[in-house]
């Protein structure tokens, strides 16, 4: 359903919807699992585009990275693109944020 609202640019309700079906995979996957990685990532995009890139920079270092890193490694083309997310989320956000994000 979240794929679905996010595609019709209804990018609260898909953060709604999302946030809700990630709560379920992380009870039944656990918190690190590449599914709820992905999930998670998905999510960044909706809260990108309705302006929460804080929001989105702290999912992507804190959850998506870090599993990104272990599971498929740095050079992934996943990895890459979720990296790549992290600099749209900086661009939108106060310099300072984003680098006390990175530096950490």
């Amino acid at each position: 359903i979240g794929d679905c609202l996010q595609h019709q640019e209804k990018y609260n309700l898909s953060i709604k919807a999302m946030k809700q079906a990630i709560g379920l995979a992380k009870d039944q996957m656990g918190p690190n699992s590449l599914q709820v990685s992905h999930m998670i990532n998905k999510i960044v995009f909706s809260l990108y585009k309705y302006n929460r890139a804080n929001e989105a920079l702290i999912l992507l270092k804190n959850e998506v990275m870090p599993v990104y890193d272990a599971v498929l490694g740095k050079e992934h083309p996943y990895t890459i693109m979720a990296r790549s997310r992290i600099g749209l989320c900086i661009n939108e956000m106060k310099p300072t944020v984003g680098q006390e994000l990175l530096d950490s």
